[in-house]
């Protein structure tokens, strides 16, 4: 059944959210909610047109999952402050034993009493020893973010004349995004800025060289020459300017989509 969110908090991520179909379309509590195939929560509460859905980010969410690669269970908790800080929840309940590693994707288990099992969760990371020495604990990125992230693209690539070459341009910055937020974050950034220096600094320079002649072809050479050369350099110093602010308005936008998407491939 389709719906769409009529209520929720605040912010990127909803701990709690109402959707505008209920019982009469079908709804029950306990089923479970999905954004394309990766799992968002569980029904709580069920009206006749509407249903509130508990999120996998609210800390009273509990989930059993596995390892799709190992088989390896455990159970996935809510955490709304690090999912709103970080993007991330926890992970809790590995068996010490467990051969799980980081970006093995999780699902929810065969053995849960409230979800379907085989639905996508999201891609562990940071797995390590409880101090207890008994089990191990780690986070998970949640897969529905991906989900949003697909939805702008969809929405964007829709607009008549220009939704092709603008579906290009989200799919470049949000891949530049995920690459500068999930590896070396600002080693990275600086990295692409050098890359971008190097064409900017070979535009000036030619734009001044063509400048510098028409003003020494000036002394020697006829006006028409000489005014050519100069509306040559003018045009240099504007295509500087404007791959400069081009570059500039890229670099933001990037990082606010760093900042707001835990997109991961």
């Amino acid at each position: 059944v389709g719906a769409r969110v009529i209520s929720s908090g605040s912010g990127n991520w909803y701990e709690n959210f109402i959707i505008n179909k209920g019982s009469d379309d079908g709804i029950a509590v306990n089923m479970n909610v999905l954004a394309g195939d990766g799992l968002v929560g569980i029904v709580t509460e069920v009206g006749s047109n509407y249903a509130k859905v508990q999120s996998i980010i609210s800390d009273d969410s509990n989930v059993s999952a596995m390892s799709v690669n190992t088989s390896d269970t455990c159970v996935v908790r809510g955490n709304s402050q690090s999912a709103r800080r970080d993007g991330v929840i926890d992970v809790t309940y590995i068996s010490k034993d467990a051969t799980m590693v980081d970006g093995d994707e999780l699902v929810t288990s065969n053995i849960s009493s409230k979800y379907l099992p085989g639905l996508k969760i999201g891609t562990v990371s940071g797995i390590e020893m409880d101090s207890s020495n008994l089990t191990k604990s780690a986070v998970i990125t949640p897969v529905v973010d991906s989900v949003k992230t697909s939805a702008l693209q969809k929405l964007i690539s829709a607009i008549p004349g220009m939704g092709n070459a603008a579906d290009g341009v989200v799919e470049l910055v949000v891949g530049s995004a995920v690459v500068i937020k999930n590896t070396i974050g600002i080693v990275l950034l600086i990295l692409l800025l050098v890359m971008c220096a190097a064409p900017l600094l070979k535009i000036f320079l030619i734009a001044c060289l063509l400048k510098g002649a028409a003003a020494l072809m000036g002394i020697v050479s006829d006006k028409r020459i000489t005014a050519c050369a100069n509306k040559t350099g003018d045009a240099g110093m504007l295509l500087f300017r404007t791959t400069g602010t081009a570059l500039l308005l890229f670099l933001i936008t990037i990082s606010i989509v760093a900042t707001a998407t835990n997109r991961g491939f």
